[in-house]
């Protein structure tokens, strides 16, 4: 499929939030035209090149119809990336998250009509019972609830989220879901709970690495910019955009303990950090953690084809040698 109309511009709703802002720093360094639409509440706008000849910033929501409707005829594709993020933050507000995923995504398709577009899902949506999760494995509102507290949540909407879409490839539409995997990388804030940008500032500051429950839990870590080329891969595959390839998990293969995960950047940061450990009810009340969360990678193998990822430890240093001071509770990087 062919969707860089040179007349046109790319649009990317998240923009500014941290894979958001990868994407379109990859697409710029590629020529593309970009629009970024995003109301800053989550994203940064020092996260992207503002001042770029083929960028266009537009502050504002995904809630707002009307300026969405004024944005479409200068696109040709959509990444809808547009959602809360962060354990802490969709704990505190889940009605939000719930409903900035569903009317967003109902918003996004409603102005979209013939624009290809990719849905932006998440790992959530296999609930947490699974130890490795397959697109063509059922997904169910009751798993996604169950994920967040028995409440509509980040989970549930991300929920509706793939249902809309795959009531819009019922139409004959082109969608893509993608499920994202626990990416990764430079210029990922700590501020919503973010595990590694926490565990690293945390180590830098000599403080006390905080984990909940035992540390045994394990996770699929993924660098941002190999999941960004991997994305790119997928939306110029056009098997890819064809039922039932068009829904995909992207995310690395090889999964590490949340221990482990700690020692390793204690190691790397060479810290006086010790670990300590807190129940994960006593900070996120009525949920359960999900202990595994591994992806199926077989589909996006067979359309694009094996995938090497880079270890944790390669990523840690990465974020280490693109950081130039901390702020607050924000890591702020030079890249």
């Amino acid at each position: 499929m062919e969707f860089f109309d040179r007349n046109k511009s790319i649009l990317i709703t998240g923009g500014c939030g941290f894979i958001g802002s990868h994407l379109v720093r990859f697409l710029l360094d590629r020529g593309k035209k970009v629009i970024v639409l995003d109301d800053l509440s989550t994203g940064y706008l020092e996260n992207i090149p503002v001042d770029h000849e083929n960028l266009e910033f537009i502050e504002g929501s995904i809630l707002d119809l009307e300026l969405l409707e004024s944005i479409k005829g200068k696109v040709s594709l959509i990444f809808h990336l547009a959602s809360y993020v962060g354990m802490k933050l969709v704990y505190e507000k889940p009605d939000v998250s719930y409903q900035l995923s569903k009317q967003g995504t109902t918003n996004m398709l409603s102005i979209s009509q013939d624009i290809p577009i990719v849905l932006f899902s998440s790992s959530a949506v296999y609930g947490n019972t699974k130890d490795v999760s397959k697109e063509t494995e059922s997904i169910s509102i009751d798993n996604a609830m169950h994920y967040d507290g028995d409440k509509l949540g980040y989970a549930a909407g991300k929920y509706a989220l793939e249902q809309l879409g795959s009531a819009s490839m019922d139409e004959n539409r082109d969608i893509m879901i993608v499920r994202p995997f626990n990416v990764i990388g430079i210029r990922q804030s700590s501020k919503y709970g973010m595990v590694v940008p926490t565990f690293i500032e945390s180590a830098l500051k000599h403080e006390p690495l905080v984990i909940y429950d035992d540390g045994k839990q394990t996770r699929s870590f993924g660098c941002v910019e190999k999941f960004t080329t991997c994305l790119y891969q997928l939306i110029n595959t056009d098997e890819a955009w064809v039922k039932p390839n068009n829904i995909v998990n992207i995310g690395c293969p090889n999964s590490i303990e949340i221990n482990e995960l700690a020692d390793t950047i204690i190691r790397i940061t060479k810290s006086k950090s010790v670990k300590v450990y807190k129940p994960y009810d006593a900070v996120f009340k009525n949920k359960i953690d999900v202990r595994q969360r591994n992806p199926d990678l077989s589909n996006i193998n067979n359309l694009i084809g094996h995938q090497d990822w880079p270890t944790v430890e390669n990523i840690i240093n990465n974020i280490l040698g693109n950081r130039s001071t901390i702020t607050g509770d924000t890591l702020v990087h030079s890249a």
